[in-house]
């Protein structure tokens, strides 16, 4: 889909099938790494996305702080990551054995504000099971000046607190 717009995209997994499939399936420059043994892209990048892999790090804000370096001044890091603080989700559920840490809104917003990230926007998905952030790199010029971040050519979701009418019952621990 990148491709095809002029856009190239590249990742990073751990797991060898995973990384085989993405680059088989979808054609993606996929390296087999992790995140600590991963030297950076060739070239500085716009956006970054990690969906459901920050609560699976050691030491997430030295993650948070080196992704930086990967990034253009300006540019976006999009994260996911499952809520901890979930209703509608059994608490037998809620904890995952490979799961580091466990976040709630405000554990995720300050994790990525104590490593040098705006918050762009910060809001649960519709059944409060998943926290999504959209964070930007303080440029040198609006971080002195500490400007605003530069808001993105996408209209975010309602923000955290907002919620759909009617939720599912919460499921049993046999679901």
């Amino acid at each position: 889909m990148l491709g095809a717009q002029g856009h190239s995209a590249l990742g990073i997994e751990v797991d060898d099938g995973y990384a085989a499939f993405g680059r088989g399936e979808y054609a993606v420059d996929i390296r087999n790494r992790s995140v600590h043994t991963f030297g950076g892209p060739d070239h500085a990048v716009d956006c970054i996305t990690m969906f459901h892999g920050l609560e699976h790090l050691p030491d997430p804000r030295s993650v948070l702080t080196r992704i930086h370096s990967w990034l253009k001044p300006d540019g976006f890091l999009v994260i996911e990551v499952p809520n901890v603080a979930s209703p509608c989700q059994h608490p037998a559920k809620r904890f995952h054995y490979a799961h580091v840490f466990s976040y709630t809104s405000a554990a995720l917003a300050y994790a990525v504000r104590e490593s040098g990230w705006w918050i762009v926007a910060l809001m649960l998905d519709q059944y409060d099971r998943n926290i999504f952030a959209v964070l930007q790199k303080p440029s040198k010029s609006n971080h002195e000046s500490n400007n605003e971040p530069v808001q993105p050519s996408f209209q975010p979701a309602p923000p955290v607190g907002t919620r759909p009418p009617q939720k599912p019952p919460i499921p049993s621990a046999n679901s």
